[in-house]
């Protein structure tokens, strides 16, 4: 039985929890919880439309860099054309059995398990030094995708409710719809990605449509932050990544981007966390002078593609600051700077960036092409 009693002038409940402090901790903690459920959401929204995005583009994007698969290869035209038709062929004929594995299994297991199974195919694609060997490197890449595809919208329609999820999966739908038809005419870039993919596309301008620029781009004088410096100083960077355990990522991490989720922070470190992906690390900085940073500026000026540019400003590594000289490659880019957002926007906000990138697609598609 519950009894109330007098103490000082506060109610007190038979627990001993002053009732004025019961009634606001559950609306606090309805609040946490509902603030924890959104971050969810988000992440989850992103990382599946990432996902979606990337097994599509992979439908059409290989159409474009076919003439040098074919000269490095020397493929037949038969080849050609299982280069080409393997991974969708594959992906269809195995995407009702991918969805009775979801249900049987799991859909986040299946996810993972396609994202694993779709990377493997990826690495061997990549490594192929003759035809065959792309062929089933690409048929591999298509079981992986066949998992992947009915999963993805599971997830979306499991996470959200109402109209949320309407709008969740609006949002997916258009994902689909400007990856397929965008894989052989834009290309997308962060970070390091920026100036090598900004490089490949002043030397294949027949195969450059558009950028999307996110934290990157075209980097003149641009000065190594404090953790590149440390990566490019050896021994110094052997400890420090050897030194680099779970908890001590989330604490360098989080301090400098305080918007990004923990699960996101983890995912990251998942990442990056065997010894070869930091040795790669460490070569890739020390390979790298800042000077090659710079990127072919007068050549992407000559043509002029559009460009969307979206940047962070809390980005610690790169300073908005940079945003603006994209303009000098890009003369007529559109750039939206991203109050409060770090290095990662599309892991702080994948909505926001979602609302920018798929009306920029869009038009793209509909453009005509020069």
């Amino acid at each position: 039985m519950q009894s109330n009693r007098r103490s000082r002038g506060t109610l007190i409940t038979s627990a001993g929890v002053p009732a004025t402090l019961a009634s606001t901790v559950a609306p606090t903690a309805t609040s946490q919880a509902a603030h924890a459920v959104a971050g969810r959401q988000r992440w989850t929204l992103g990382v599946v439309c990432s996902a979606t995005a990337l097994l599509l583009f992979n439908v059409t994007a290989p159409i474009v860099a076919l003439p040098s698969i074919t000269a490095d290869l020397r493929l037949s035209f038969s080849s050609q054309q299982w280069v080409l038709s393997s991974y969708a062929l594959v992906l269809a004929s195995l995407l009702l059995a991918g969805g009775a594995l979801g249900d049987r299994f799991g859909r986040r297991r299946l996810f993972l398990a396609g994202l694993g199974v779709f990377g493997v195919g990826s690495a061997v694609a990549a490594l192929a030094g003759s035809g065959a060997v792309l062929i089933v490197g690409r048929g591999v890449q298509g079981i992986g995708a066949a998992a992947i595809f009915p999963a993805a919208l599971a997830l979306v329609a499991a996470e959200f409710d109402g109209a949320a999820r309407a709008r969740a999966i609006g949002i997916w739908g258009a994902t689909v719809s400007a990856a397929i038809a965008l894989g052989p005419l834009g290309g997308g870039v962060h970070d390091f990605g920026g100036p090598w993919g900004l490089a490949w596309a002043a030397r294949n301008p027949e195969a450059f449509a558009s950028a999307t620029l996110i934290n990157t781009g075209v980097l003149p004088d641009y000065k190594w932050h404090r953790y590149a410096r440390i990566w490019r100083t050896p021994v110094v960077g052997e400890l420090f990544q050897l030194t680099a355990t779970r908890g001590a990522f989330r604490m360098l991490v989080g301090r400098k981007n305080p918007r990004l989720q923990p699960d996101a922070i983890d995912h990251l470190y998942e990442a990056a966390r065997g010894w070869p992906t930091k040795r790669a690390v460490l070569k890739l900085y020390r390979a790298s002078p800042a000077k090659s940073l710079r990127g072919p500026i007068e050549e992407l000026a000559a043509l002029n593609r559009p460009a969307l540019v979206l940047w962070g400003t809390a980005d610690a590594y790169l300073p908005w600051q940079l945003a603006e000289r994209q303009r000098m490659a890009f003369p007529s880019a559109h750039m939206e700077l991203l109050e409060g957002l770090g290095h990662w926007p599309f892991h702080e906000d994948p909505a926001r960036i979602a609302e920018l990138v798929i009306p920029f697609l869009r038009a793209q598609v509909t453009a005509p092409v020069a």
